[in-house]
């Protein structure tokens, strides 16, 4: 379970966690082994394993950026309005 750590530390939620875990093949079974009745469970611990940082925000945002990408959206789609 230590490669799924990186996971762990980004994640807002267990849900987030256990959706991770089953993307990566991750079962009942598996957890079972780790004497858990289901993925779920094991969801909830590792986040709860998990020492975070109060401070700082899951994922750095970015920095305020202009959005330049609407305008040329805009233009593209203004033929197929009139």
């Amino acid at each position: 379970m230590r490669r799924h750590r990186d996971l762990c530390e980004h994640a807002v939620d267990p849900l987030e966690i256990a959706a991770g875990l089953e993307a990566h093949g991750v079962t009942d079974r598996t957890a079972a082994r780790f004497r858990h009745r289901d993925v779920f469970s094991l969801a909830e611990e590792m986040y709860a394993r998990i020492a975070r940082d109060a401070e700082t925000a899951p994922y750095p945002r970015p920095a305020d950026e202009p959005r330049t990408g609407l305008v040329p959206l805009l233009l593209a789609l203004l033929p197929g309005a009139l």
